[in-house]
């Protein structure tokens, strides 16, 4: 049996203090939101009418901005594509800039500009002063999409999903970093192709099922753990459906990095940062 509600299109007054309006039940969601607009309401999207894609990125995935190694970080650069020329002066500019010091070419460039300002010569507090590092665009530290053969959007990783300032990380996590931070760590890319492709099946339960399942990792296989440690990044991205059946290419994102337990409180949770309408390329 099919009930055709089309016809009944009606749309009732707003009343804009009980925050209410009667509608058929054929009326279209974008209709009623644009009769409520009229008097400052609004009637949001269904969650159901679209698609949301739920992260959990442990900052163990991640290298820490502050201890990498001038050597891990190039690789992480040369991974992402970026010109090995202009790697190697990002990286200069990266060192430079969490390297106590007086003045130096960079804080001549930076002085240059308009608004001036200098590195900060000292730790890395939050992973988008890459921004202003010399040789860093947006692109480069949020990462973008692409369309592929079929117009699909295929995402491509930025640094942001790469490093972190938060915690002591003691080891990457071989189940959930992006391939990327795996080879920063110098493993072949091989070796990461067959990982990335396993873990997507069934996740390691330890480190040692990875030289198993993909020899040739050498030393890069030592820098791995498994599973994340006390501080995590929930990441949630939206689109709605078109009427005609696809996705939007428009996008909003909400994110927490979230710290839980301490010493003398396994229980306590602590939302270290919360990303509103987080930038989503």
């Amino acid at each position: 049996m099919i009930v055709d509600l089309s016809r009944w299109r009606r749309i009732g007054d707003v009343d804009a203090n009980a925050r209410t309006v009667h509608a058929g039940p054929g009326v279209l969601r974008a209709e009623v939101d644009r009769v409520a607009r009229a008097s400052g309401l609004r009637f949001p999207v269904d969650p159901s009418s679209g698609e949301a894609v739920v992260e959990v990125i442990p900052e163990t995935a991640k290298l820490n901005l502050n201890s990498a190694s001038p050597e891990n970080l190039l690789r992480l650069l040369m991974a992402l594509n970026v010109d090995p020329d202009r790697a190697a002066q990002i990286v200069a500019g990266i060192v430079d800039w969490r390297t106590p010091g007086g003045m130096s070419q960079f804080d001549s460039f930076y002085l240059s500009l308009t608004p001036s300002f200098r590195s900060r010569h000292a730790s890395f507090e939050e992973t988008e002063e890459l921004l202003l590092v010399r040789g860093i665009t947006p692109e480069l530290y949020y990462g973008g999409y692409d369309h592929d053969a079929q117009e699909r959007l295929v995402p491509h990783t930025g640094l942001r999903d790469c490093v972190t300032v938060l915690g002591r990380v003691d080891g990457i996590d071989v189940n959930t970093a992006q391939p990327a931070v795996l080879m920063s760590a110098g493993i072949p890319p091989d070796a990461v192709a067959a990982i990335v492709a396993r873990r997507s099946l069934q996740p390691f339960k330890n480190t040692g099922e990875v030289a198993g399942f993909a020899p040739g990792g050498g030393e890069g296989y030592a820098s791995l753990r498994v599973g994340g440690q006390a501080i995590f990044t929930f990441r949630s991205t939206a689109r709605i459906r078109l009427p005609n059946g696809q996705l939007s290419d428009l996008r909003r994102t909400v994110a927490a990095t979230v710290s839980f337990g301490r010493p003398d409180d396994r229980t306590r949770v602590d939302v270290l940062r919360w990303y509103d309408n987080a930038w989503t390329p």
